[in-house]
């Protein structure tokens, strides 16, 4: 959270609407990025996307099968640190909207989150 929060904080000082891509490890690192963005005036709202991890394995298939035929590179190539990485869930915080990407359109959730803030 050090450097993150420290460029969150920097970020939010210059009064404009900010999307932070956060994953809270725990309840004091959401308080910690709540508190920076209360102390600039400004309103967090927290998304959750999710999906079943079926749906996660089989989409990460997908990206690594193009990596392959494109050449280009991608940090996690293999199926166990995969799911080693979606079986550690990260903090999402009381009153977080929740939208499972394997169900709902994209188009629909950008409308809704847009609509929040």
């Amino acid at each position: 959270w050090k450097m993150t929060g420290e460029f969150f904080e920097m970020v939010c000082g210059y009064d404009l609407s900010v999307i932070h891509q956060a994953y809270f490890s725990d309840e004091e690192e959401y308080q910690n990025c709540l508190a920076v963005a209360e102390s600039n005036n400004l309103h967090m709202a927290t998304v959750a996307l999710t999906a079943p991890d079926d749906i996660l394995l089989s989409r990460f298939r997908e990206r690594v099968e193009k990596v392959k035929a494109t050449g280009e590179n991608m940090a996690i190539k293999d199926k166990a640190t995969f799911l080693d990485v979606i079986s550690k869930r990260s903090f999402v915080p009381h009153g977080t909207m929740m939208f499972d990407t394997s169900l709902i359109p994209v188009g629909t959730i950008a409308d809704e989150v847009e609509e929040m803030i």
